[in-house]
């Protein structure tokens, strides 16, 4: 079952998704995805599978996975049904110490930035919603985020930094094209 259509870009052209709103995707062992007494999972690449859940479980059953790897969405082409991965993914690994600040920057360009939603998946928890469809027609994001002027980034520090964090812009309109020309991820 689809819940909502998204939009990305895919060899330059717009295409259109839809969220699935009773699989998700994570990047996991199968043991590890057992321990987190998930439903065994499908496997789509040497390191993600494919969790099928029912829809009233989806956002619980994504909150255990997180705990053993990064998670996300699953989706489809709207026109083919087709399943469509996106992520673009950091893996980082530290010494056992802990997250004092974070700072994500991003540089993105689209003609109405109130059509975007930015996220960041630490490597366990929820998404961290940086910009939510704010922004009226404004053209561009070229932002930071802090720990300093974001709770949600400030409830990081003390947690491990280890791990994949992933960053999802998505279009939830259907008229325009846009591009993520960069981003970082800075951990103290």
């Amino acid at each position: 079952m689809a819940q909502e259509n998204v939009y990305t870009y895919y060899a330059g052209k717009r295409v259109a998704l839809r969220k699935l709103d009773d699989r998700f995707v994570v990047r996991a062992a199968p043991d590890a995805v057992a321990a987190a007494k998930l439903q065994p999972g499908e496997r789509m690449s040497p390191s993600s599978l494919r969790v099928t859940t029912s829809p009233a479980e989806l956002e619980q059953d994504m909150a255990r996975a997180r705990e053993v790897g990064v998670t996300h969405h699953a989706y489809e082409l709207a026109d083919s049904s087709r399943e469509f991965l996106i992520t673009d993914r950091v893996s980082v690994v530290f010494k056992p110490d802990a997250v004092a600040d974070v700072a994500v920057s991003v540089d993105v360009s689209h003609p109405w930035i109130s059509d975007l939603r930015v996220e960041l998946m630490p490597p366990a928890g929820a998404p961290i919603v940086l910009h939510d469809r704010a922004g009226g027609d404004g053209d561009s994001i070229v932002r930071t985020w802090r720990t300093s002027d974001s709770s949600a980034l400030a409830a990081l520090r003390g947690k491990s930094p280890s791990g994949a964090w992933t960053l999802r812009v998505v279009d939830v309109e259907a008229r325009d094209e846009g591009k993520l020309s960069s981003w970082t991820l800075e951990i103290t």
